[in-house]
Formats: C-alpha cells, structure tokens, sequence
C-alpha cells in the first residue's frame, strides 16, 4: 500500500494475528466433507454460526421476526453492494451523517443514488439527531437513512438517542440500513451497542442491521458479513447477492464460527488495547500541543469503541489563516514527514479534520507465535476439533503483543505529527 518508509496511521488491517484456534478452525474445515471446497454450497449454511447470529441480534434486543432472518455475504461490502443494487431499482435518495465508511461515496456514484451528509456536530460526538433529521427530510425528501453504529470516529448512539430516531424515521417511512460492524469492540467489558432495530417489530421491512467478522476478530480478507432485518427485504437482497456471489468458503465460515464462539479472551484484550491507544492519543496530543507551545490540535471526541479516533486541526489552519482541507494537510503529512493520516473529508467530515486508525500499528509486529500455531494446527488434527487447545499450548502476554505498536503510534504523533505541524506553519499550507 506504501513504500517502506511510510508511517501510516490510515489504514485498518486488524489489531492482531488471528488466534491460532481460529486458524485451526479453517485447516479442519478442509477436511469437512459437508463442506468441500469443489462444490457449490449457496443451498446449504453453517447451521452453528447461523445459531449464534441469530443468538446475537437477539442479544441486541432485536425481534425475533427480524433477528431470525439473516444473509451472509463476502464481506460488509457485498451486502452494501447489494443493497445500492437494490435502491438503484426503486429510485431513492439517501441521507448518511458524518462518520460513515468512505465507500458509501464510491457506491453512490457507481449505482446513481443520490447520498446527501448531513454535517453533524461536535457537541453530539458527531451523531445525527431526530431533529436533524427532520429537517433533511423536509428539505430534502429524503426515502435512505445509512446510520453508521458505532460511527467509524467510535461514537455509539445511546438507547433514548435511537429511539427518537426509530419514530422519526417510521413515522415517515423511511427504509434503514444500519452499518453496526463495529460493534463487539466497545472499550468498556460486557457492553453492547443498542441497536435501532430493537424499534421496528411492527415495521421489519424498513431496516436492515448489517455485522461482520472484520473488526471484532482481525479477519477482514476472510470476507464474512451478515445482515438481518424483515423477510421480505432480506429475501430481496439474499437474491442479488447469490446472483452475484453464488457461494461461500466454509473455510471462513468456520474460522468465524469458532472465533466467536471461543475467543472472548481474545477480543476482549485487543479491545483493552485499542481502549488504551485511544487514550494514550489523547495524552499524546496534549504533548504535541505542548512542543508546539500552543493548542493546536483537539481530539474530535472521545471514542468509545471502534479502531479510529478523529483529530481536529481547524485551530492550526486558522492560525495558518489558510482554508485547508483534511485532504491537503494529510498530503502534507505524507510528503513532508512520510506520515499518512485518514483525510476525514471522505468520512463526511467538513473541515481540517484526519482519522487515526490506531488498532493495526505494529500488526506485522504481533505475528510471534508461528511455532504455537504449528502446535495447535497438529493438536486439532490428532484431536479433530480447535476447541480446547489452549489449556495445552502457551501464547505470549498481550503486552507482548502490542508494545511494538503502541511504540511505533507514540513516535508517529510525538515526532512526526509535530514536525509536520512545525513545517506547515512555516511553509506547508497555501
């Protein structure tokens, strides 16, 4: 993606190599003839992770009319791509706030349907209100709500927030797509983000909760998503995307499978750390402001989950007294101090404003335990499963895991961001 010599801070691979039950898992998965890797298998599913996404919306305090009708795709993205195939028929007009997936723009052009940000503020950790709603439906005639839970800057929309939103959007109509890939990497143990679907038993058809297995287990080229919501648009979008992706890899099936059903210790320590590098950016930016004698960076809001944290450089381009971009600053970064940030202009951000994509620093540098994976793929072939293998074999310390990292981020803002701030003050922007 970069040359070698590239700090980025922009792009999101994972937190972790995945644990190596879950590789365990794809290898005995191989070997599963109810699932043969030569044939086609789109009349046939997992049962077992079928179960537990069921189980899970449930969780989610989701009806059971929309909770128990599920799709799998390749990927969030497939369901997103089937879902612009499916407005691109019916001539809708979409309204997504800021924080969303950048993609959504690309999807808009590609498929012709209209997507209008609304700009939402800081004061609210940047998510929409019903008022604000409101008013882009009057102004705008609006028929899409694209609402992104948790945001892709870590906001998470409270109960009372999304209720207010479920009666405004029922009471005119509006279909919902809810990108909740996030969810599963809330910072605080045992919390779960409230889902907008909890709202619409009477109303089923008019929302789609989307998940997938990207974020909460560090297998985003494993290409598994999935979506609930009522039987008819379900069915609907089950259809385009069969048509389009006639089958599934049970090889990735099952590593999610059994990630999910086993690996809570796992998820729950890369969420302590993208927790911990959250707020260790925080502190670190305090300390550039310090170097730089002044505040000049403020941290969007507080994350409270997620793999990103939006930075505000609006106070460094007024003293600048240049109108910027976040798009032009990060070209800066990149060619001034071989720094890439996240331009937050394609997450619907208005403004100098970047995103931090903390989780993946130092990815590369967690692959440490090749010859334990070794020993756990020998010990669920001679066992036949890739559950109960831990007790067995001894994994490193997550410490041991994330400390190249979190060293690699704090040299990235302390000496790099400032520098390029000092830089862009006397010569960068124009």
């Amino acid at each position: 993606m970069f040359d070698q010599d590239v700090i980025s801070l922009s792009h999101g691979d994972g937190t972790r190599r995945p644990h190596p039950s879950i590789l365990c898992a794809g290898v005995l998965s191989l070997l599963n003839h109810n699932h043969s890797p030569d044939d086609y298998h789109v009349m046939t599913e997992n049962k077992m992770l079928v179960d537990w996404v069921v189980n899970d919306f449930l969780d989610d305090q989701l009806p059971f009319e929309l909770a128990n009708n599920i799709f799998f795709a390749n990927g969030s993205t497939s369901i997103f791509d089937s879902i612009f195939t499916l407005l691109s028929q019916q001539n809708k007009k979409a309204l997504v706030p800021s924080s969303f997936y950048h993609n959504l723009i690309k999807w808009s052009e590609m498929y012709r349907i209209p997507l209008i940000c609304d700009y939402t503020l800081p004061s609210n950790d940047y998510k929409i209100t019903s008022e604000q709603l409101e008013k882009q439906i009057k102004d705008n005639d609006i028929d899409v709500l694209f609402l992104f839970n948790p945001t892709q800057t870590g906001a998470i929309y409270t109960t009372h927030e999304l209720s207010q939103i479920a009666e405004t959007c029922i009471r005119h109509n509006l279909m919902v797509f809810v990108d909740s890939v996030f969810a599963g990497t809330e910072f605080t143990f045992d919390t779960r983000t409230p889902q907008l679907g909890q709202f619409y038993a009477d109303h089923p058809n008019n929302i789609v909760t989307i998940k997938s297995a990207s974020k909460v287990l560090n297998l985003a080229n494993q290409r598994v998503g999935w979506a609930c919501g009522g039987e008819k648009v379900i069915q609907n979008l089950k259809d385009i995307s069969s048509s389009k992706n006639p089958s599934m890899n049970n090889v990735s099936l099952e590593m999610v499978r059994h990630g999910l059903e086993y690996c809570s210790t796992y998820i729950a320590e890369n969420n302590r750390e993208c927790a911990y590098r959250a707020s260790m950016i925080e502190n670190l930016i305090s300390d550039v402001n310090g170097a730089l004698g002044e505040e000049l960076v403020v941290v969007g809001h507080k994350p409270l989950a997620g793999h990103g944290i939006l930075l505000d450089f609006e106070r460094l381009t007024a003293k600048k007294g240049v109108d910027v971009g976040g798009a032009q600053f990060c070209e800066h970064l990149l060619r001034d101090q071989k720094l890439s940030l996240s331009p937050a202009d394609s997450l619907g951000f208005r403004g100098c404003k970047a995103r931090v994509a903390f989780s993946s620093v130092g990815l590369k540098q967690t692959y440490i335990h090749k010859e334990a994976e070794l020993l756990y793929v020998i010990g669920a072939l001679t066992r036949g499963t890739s559950a109960g293998l831990d007790s067995l074999f001894h994994l490193p310390s997550s410490e041991e895991y994330f400390s190249q990292g979190r060293d690699l981020l704090r040299g990235a803002l302390t000496n790099n961001l400032t520098n390029g701030i000092k830089s862009f003050i006397t010569k960068g922007g124009r």
